[in-house]
């Protein structure tokens, strides 16, 4: 056998493999389509409590080198 031969097989080999993985994730009809999604809990957090100042955006300091 030639390498081009040998290179067509194993091609052949990984695509079966990726093809079989590619159905094995694939999503399932019949009964676990027909079922409705399961509603998620809901959680309150608690409010942060409010500042007496009024928040103002970042501050910029000039920073000098001492000499």
């Amino acid at each position: 056998m030639d390498s081009q031969k040998i290179a067509g097989l194993l091609a052949g080999l990984i695509g079966l493999a990726v093809l079989a993985v590619a159905f094995a994730y694939m999503p399932k009809k019949g009964a676990d389509a027909a079922k409705p999604p399961t509603e998620k809990q809901k959680v309150e957090l608690p409010k942060a409590p409010v500042a007496s100042a009024p928040v103002r955006g970042p501050v910029v300091r000039d920073v000098t080198p001492e000499k």
